[in-house]
């Protein structure tokens, strides 16, 4: 696994997590725009991660470098 690929994937986890601990507020409600974000967030980077490592260049809009 190359190093970029590894970064992504902490990069995406992170925002999963981030997104998981929104969804288990059980004292406030849910800030869904939040929930959405990161999700998304999680998605873009696994999908940046995985062209990373099959040595696909990445076209037009896409989350930023590391």
């Amino acid at each position: 696994m190359k190093s970029e690929t590894k970064q992504w994937l902490i990069k995406a986890l992170n925002d999963f997590k981030t997104a998981e601990k929104l969804l288990n507020f059980s004292d406030e409600e849910i800030i869904t725009d939040s929930v959405c974000f990161h999700s998304q967030q999680a998605v873009e980077k696994l999908l940046k991660a995985y062209l990373v490592e099959k040595g696909v260049e990445s076209v037009g809009y896409t989350v930023s470098n590391i």
